[in-house]
């Protein structure tokens, strides 16, 4: 038995949910070593700054927040987390520099608001996700963002905690889209997209994707088509297959798509078949369509006549507490009060009137995260870096900043786009920027240079995400930082013409 197994028995995370008091009196620097992976189940992490201090990931249902919800995740940032607010790539946000004595009262605030951070690390199912412009956009076929907030809410049982969910082999990732442009379903451990059969609408399953680690997976067809209505049920199946089966003796091997490597896709939905007592339909017509994914940024009409949503650039999903209260204050002001966080660790403004976008575009939020950016900037996304996070090797979200700086000024002249290359940033192979899919993927790692050890990543290319989702393919090992602009521009001509405008195509033929 793998020691995180043997300290689910020893006590589960969740019983720390009545132990507020203990934990609000022990310094983080007094956290013992089995507090210190327990309290992920609280949706905290163990940082070793100085003085040691945590992080708090707060779950966000299809990244869709109220304002009221977005005032008190800014609250919490200016109080306690000096501010800082990072967007990550599951449509959540995460806060920094929190103390143990902050713990209950954070958690009493998140409630009030109907958030929280519970079961949102370790051996449960992290943050639910959907189209970042569900119940928006005119390529919605199905609205799958009451299916997020209700396997959600299952998942956490919303504050008092879910065992059924918590004591997984390893974490598990969903993803849920109604839309034609699907992002993500084939890199989820569940993923679900729009298909129809017999003349209605439903999705088709995908199990066991998973693009961490040394050996990335695409998810693989259930031949499974469902009902809306029967999401949750067929969640909930999946759910438990994984824990009575799932191959705890070694972490490495603990993910779902082990378990499919030793089962095969047939045995597993002969099993689900079994669990629920019924026979499951085989899967309907694919409605996705193929294309480059859409990043949804600037101003953009709705399927609602006469309304707008703004999609907001967020450099590298870095932004500030008071940036969000500023965001709150124009969602109550000109949309319907909610904005939006997505999976490429950007913002959306919605519901904004034809008559407003004027006013609102010339907001001073808007002179600090523009909503239109260069092509260069705009799909580049990050993981944390090693500025905060000790399994990475390399910094990512300043050198993502400083590699784009360099490609904006000194080469875009040489790189013309029509598109935005996809830049995914990975501080080590754990691949919490998704580099897998990537247009571009850089993986961090060291290199000496000049006798000196170096920042450098290795680079991956060809990624996609969608109905013809693939891995992408490790083209160059080892290259420095400060070579990489012009590798980027190099590769992107010799591997993506498809991004380049079709006069420079020309001249090069």
């Amino acid at each position: 038995m793998n020691p995180i197994e043997r300290l689910k028995q020893e006590k589960l995370g969740l019983e720390l949910l009545n132990e507020f008091p203990r934990l609000a009196s022990t310094p983080v620097a007094e956290l013992s070593k089995d507090d210190q992976q327990r309290i992920k189940w609280l949706g905290f992490w163990y940082r070793e700054t100085e003085p040691p201090t945590l992080m708090q990931r707060i779950r966000v249902a299809g990244g869709v927040a109220s304002s009221a919800q977005l005032r008190v995740i800014a609250g919490i940032a200016k109080d306690f987390g000096h501010d800082l607010v990072d967007i990550t790539t599951r449509q959540q946000v995460q806060l920094r520099w929190l103390d143990t004595s902050h713990i209950p009262e954070v958690y009493e605030r998140l409630r009030a608001v109907h958030l929280t951070s519970l079961q949102n690390g370790m051996d449960s199912i992290r943050n639910v996700v959907t189209s970042s412009v569900a119940q928006l956009d005119s390529g919605e076929l199905i609205d799958a963002l009451p299916i997020c907030r209700e396997i959600s809410d299952w998942i956490t049982n919303f504050d008092q905690g879910n065992p059924a969910t918590a004591n997984l082999p390893r974490k598990m990732n969903i993803h849920i889209t109604g839309h034609i442009h699907d992002l993500g379903a084939s890199t989820n451990d569940i993923g679900m997209y729009p298909a129809r059969k017999n003349g209605m609408l439903g999705f088709n399953v995908m199990i066991g994707g998973a693009v961490g680690g040394k050996h990335p997976m695409l998810a693989r067809e259930l031949d499974v088509w469902i009902l809306p209505e029967q999401a949750l049920k067929i969640t909930a199946g999946i759910v438990e297959l994984y824990h009575q089966h799932g191959l705890r003796e070694e972490r490495h091997k603990a993910r779902l798509k082990w378990l499919l490597e030793l089962w095969g896709i047939e045995k597993f939905r002969a099993a689900l078949e079994t669990h629920l007592g019924y026979r499951l339909e085989t899967a309907g017509e694919d409605l996705r369509i193929q294309g480059t994914p859409r990043l949804h940024l600037g101003v953009n009409p709705q399927k609602q006549l006469g309304l707008h949503y703004i999609g907001v650039h967020v450099p590298v999903g870095r932004t500030t507490g008071t940036a969000l209260l500023e965001l709150a204050n124009l969602a109550d002001m000109y949309g319907t009060g909610e904005a939006r966080f997505t999976i490429e660790q950007n913002l959306i403004l919605p519901n904004i009137k034809t008559a407003d976008l004027e006013t609102v575009l010339a907001h001073p939020f808007f002179m600090r995260h523009t909503a239109t950016p260069n092509k260069i900037v705009e799909g580049v996304v990050s993981c944390t870096g090693v500025e905060f996070c000790p399994m990475a090797v390399i910094e990512t979200k300043t050198r993502a900043l400083e590699v784009s700086q360099i490609l904006e000024t000194e080469l875009l002249n040489a790189l013309p786009l029509i598109e935005p290359i996809r830049i995914h940033w990975s501080g080590c192979q754990h691949a919490c920027a998704s580099h897998h899919i990537g247009d571009f993927g850089l993986q961090g790692t060291k290199v000496k240079k000049d006798g000196v050890m170096v920042e450098a990543v290795d680079v991956y290319v060809g990624g996609m995400i969608g109905r013809n989702a693939q891995l992408a393919h490790k083209i160059l090992d080892r290259v420095p930082i400060t070579e990489l602009p012009e590798k980027l521009v190099q590769l992107t001509r010799e591997h993506l013409p498809h991004l380049l405008v079709r006069e420079l195509e020309a001249a090069d033929d």
